[in-house]
């Protein structure tokens, strides 16, 4: 067919071996200058028929670019010039092949293996799309390889153990970011030469095999971000060349191994996020090289070894989010080259010794939410290298440090809830680098310093709940940048600024209770433009509401109750396209409510009680506000009436259908009760035809509930949405003044707390599986770890959603081990 296809008939037909010879003349041009027959060519379009490339990438590997480049006789052959292709220079021979980042899937031809495995010495797969079980049979073949990465894939599956095969030549083995399972490949110990192994970011799990402490030549060690357990093995303290060791985010059981002191060359070690607990090895002290350390959010127990002095390369510590107690070892004040202290969320205690403010080096100090007592350091800061200050949440004490922002580098300082006393230091007014300033809760006194408002890099500024006096400087309230200011709860003082409302990013204005008196300055054609938040409550002001207030568009919130604000509710406020919150209680208003609000669908919540309004289109509307008063007071006790009537309606019905219901099963009214103790007289009696659905573990019953809204003795309030009543629940679990949310931390804070947290049966039956079944438990205690996060007291220590996210994808990653059968294929997030 292929001599007669596309023929004349004047000519005679060619023979099939002519239109062969033809296409065979290019190539033999090409390989004439070379012994070898040209397998690097059929190697290449091998792998490009087995790899799938939408981006076109692989788009000139073909055979008329080799002829064509064969035409022009070059000395080195054609293929060298393709992309991603890399070639001895003396042999001509394909020594590399970098596909990386190519956006490239399918597999990796056994065929083009083997034609390769002569003289291929690297491969790069990283960064692309390859999915499915690792290709051994293939990459096992390139006994030459000196260098393999196929990091951030999506490989999955067990990671082959053929894997000692490659152990001739092989220097580095990259396979981070994958989806890989099962345990971590056997015949690891038998890659002498390996310098880099990178199994991170995949969900192997078991035990750090103790051959890897046979690598005397490793210098980087990545096991991070997996599922592995069981103690961490001493022999990793044999891997005389490793300088690099990041084995965090597992779950390992014990603590950190004292052999660590073994590794002097170690310059990098992180075994953050780990389960470790017991003390800090003071071994950890001889590492002269060591640069950076990292054993955060673990449970370290006991005191920062005094040895730790000795590691004088160090750099960063953060010994974070653990529950080491004593004193910071005055030792650490001799670390030169530290520029990273992280000890915050421990349980430390004692001052902070005076040589950590004299660091030359300091960049960043983080100490909040411990037991510090004292002052800090006079000198802190004094270098010029200071950065970020955080040690909110202390028993701290004394004046600020006046020289924190010498060389104008400070962009956070965070000293809230201590006891700072004396005035805020003029020259942080003048701190040019200044990002976000929170001292709130604390003693200060003094005035509020001017220059604030100019730092053009200030957006968040909180003062409150200290002793300012002085008034509201007005550059702070006109300041070009700030987003956020919070001065309540200081005995300010003053009237406001006719300038408050021109800072053009402003969104929260805070400054109740600040004795402020005068009226609200008008608003202005272009002021609060930005702003949603306003809070003025508890202060003297005068005056009218500004009309002007609808400039305001993105206004959701707006408090000023307890005031002496006078005349009518602006109608405006009714068309805020935003407003949510209005509360206008407890001033002097008059006239009636604007009708408007009748439209007003965004409003959630609006009090105007305690004013001199008066009802629409009352007779005595414009005669007597105090008629108004009158009125508005009777509607208000008619409603509480009528409020009182309909629950005390239920509650008769609810108690007699109890009582009916307690006859009806065992024929006896014998009331049920609802003790000071919260007792109850009969465990196991029905009252009516609901359920109670517990979102968590509870001791009491929808019984204990039903009984005690009986009577009438606990209600507390009534409303247009029923009754609240106070009950005390039999053998109730979270302690005087808490919550769930503390209890459930408490509890975590101890022994066995998922024992004590999670439901009994589930964690039984849950104890008795084995395997992949058994990873539930885990998943269950590491996804309330994540909540615990998410609702820590303060929101900065709350993580951002994508860590969320992170670290609830580990807590599924227990899941990913059960058979193909019964769960879907392992997801992975960029």
């Amino acid at each position: 067919m292929a001599a007669t296809t596309g023929t004349s008939s004047s000519s005679p037909p060619p023979l099939p071996l002519h239109g062969g010879l033809l296409l065979l003349l290019p190539l033999l041009a090409i390989t004439s200058a070379s012994s070898s027959a040209p397998l690097p060519l059929l190697a290449l379009l091998s792998l490009k028929s087995s790899l799938h490339d939408p981006s076109g990438a692989l788009r000139p590997w073909t055979y008329a670019s080799a002829a064509s480049a064969g035409a022009t006789r070059s000395l080195a052959p054609p293929w060298c010039a393709w992309p991603g292709v890399s070639c001895d220079q003396a042999t001509g021979d394909i020594a590399g092949l970098d596909l990386s980042r190519r956006n490239l899937s399918g597999t990796f031809s056994a065929t083009a293996a083997r034609l390769l495995a002569p003289t291929l010495t690297s491969l790069n797969l990283s960064g692309n799309a390859f999915a499915g079980e690792f290709p051994a049979a293939a990459v096992f073949q390139l006994r030459r390889l000196e260098s393999l990465d196929v990091s951030h894939n999506f490989f999955n599956g067990t990671f082959p153990d053929g894997v000692a095969a490659l152990g001739g030549a092989l220097a580095v083995l990259d396979a981070y970011s994958n989806c890989f399972v099962g345990p971590l490949p056997r015949g690891l110990g038998k890659l002498r030469r390996l310098q880099l192994l990178n199994l991170g970011g995949s969900f192997f799990n078991g035990s750090v095999p103790a051959e890897i402490g046979q690598l005397r030549s490793l210098r980087f060690l990545n096991l991070a971000g997996n599922a592995l357990t069981r103690r961490l093995p001493s022999e990793l303290g044999a891997l005389a060349s490793l300088e690099q060791l990041e084995i965090g985010y597992n779950a390992y059981d014990g603590g950190v191994p004292v052999e660590l002191g073994n590794l002097t060359r170690l310059q990098y070690l992180d075994i953050a996020v780990a389960n470790l607990s017991g003390p800090l090895p003071p071994e950890l002290g001889e590492l002269a090289q060591l640069e950076k350390l990292f054993l955060f959010k673990n449970r370290l127990a006991g005191a920062i070894p005094p040895r730790w002095s000795r590691l004088r390369a160090l750099q960063a510590l953060d010994l974070s989010d653990n529950l080491l107690a004593g004193a910071i070892p005055s030792g650490l004040g001799d670390l030169a080259n530290l520029t990273m202290l992280n000890l915050m969320s421990n349980f430390l205690s004692g001052t902070i010794p005076a040589a950590i403010g004299a660091l030359p080096s300091l960049e960043v100090l983080q100490l909040w939410n411990n037991s510090l007592t004292g002052r800090l350091p006079e000198s802190l800061g004094a270098s010029g290298r200071l950065v970020r200050v955080d040690v909110s949440t202390n028993s701290l004490s004394g004046p600020i440090p006046p020289r924190m922002c010498t060389g104008n580098r400070l962009a956070r300082l965070i000293l809230f809830d201590n006891r700072f006393d004396s005035a805020i230091p003029a020259s942080l007014a003048t701190c040019s680098s200044l990002w976000r300033v929170r001292l709130e809760s604390n003693r200060l006194s003094g005035e509020i310093p001017v220059g604030f408002g100019a730092i053009r890099n200030l957006t968040y500024l909180d003062l409150s709940s200290n002793s300012l006096t002085g008034g509201i400087p007005s550059d702070l309230v006109a300041s070009p940048s700030l987003e956020y200011m919070n001065i309540s709860g200081n005995p300010v003082g003053g009237a406001l600024p006719n300038v408050s409302w021109q800072a053009p990013n402003l969104q929260v204005f805070a400054a109740s209770k600040c004795a402020l008196g005068g009226e609200v300055p008008a608003f202005g054609a272009a002021g609060c433009s930005n702003l949603y938040r306003l809070e003025l409550a508890g202060n003297d002001l005068t005056g009218a509401i500004p009309s002007d207030i609808s400039t305001c568009k993105r206004l959701v919130s707006l408090r000023l109750q307890h005031n002496q604000l006078t005349g009518e509710i602006p109608a405006e406020l009714a068309a805020l396209p935003s407003i949510t919150e209005i509360d206008l209680s407890w001033n002097e208003l008059t006239g009636v409510v604007p009708p408007g609000f009748t439209n007003c669908t965004t409003l959630e919540t609006f009090d105007v009680s305690f004013n001199h309004l008066v009802t629409a289109g009352s007779p005595s509307s414009a005669a007597s506000p105090g008629a108004g008063t009158v009125t508005s007071a009777r509607r208000t006790a008619a409603m509480w009436i009528s409020a009182v009537v309909v629950a005390f309606a239920g509650m008769a019905v609810l108690a007699v259908t109890a009582r009916w219901l307690q006859w009806r099963e065992d024929g006896t009214g014998a009331p049920g009760g609802c003790s000071a103790g919260g007792a109850r007289a009969r465990p196991n009696v029905v009252v009516g035809p609901w359920r109670m659905t517990a979102f968590q573990r509870l001791d009491f019953t929808a019984d204990d509930v039903a009984r005690c809204v009986e009577g009438s003795d606990g209600i507390i309030g009534a409303g247009s949405s029923g009754t609240v009543y106070r009950a005390k629940m039999p053998n109730g679990e979270y302690g005087e003044g808490s919550n769930i949310v503390d209890w459930v931390r408490r509890k975590v804070a101890g022994a066995g707390f998922a024992r004590d947290v999670m439901d009994a049966a589930v964690w039984a039956a849950d104890q008795q599986q084995t395997g992949g079944e058994a990873a539930a438990r885990d998943e269950m205690a590491l996804a309330l770890r994540v909540a615990l996060l998410c609702t820590s007291r303060c929101p900065q220590e709350r993580p951002p959603m994508r860590d969320v996210v992170s670290m609830l994808q580990e807590a599924k990653r227990g899941r990913k081990l059960l058979p193909k059968k019964q769960q879907a294929q392992p997801t992975k997030i960029n």
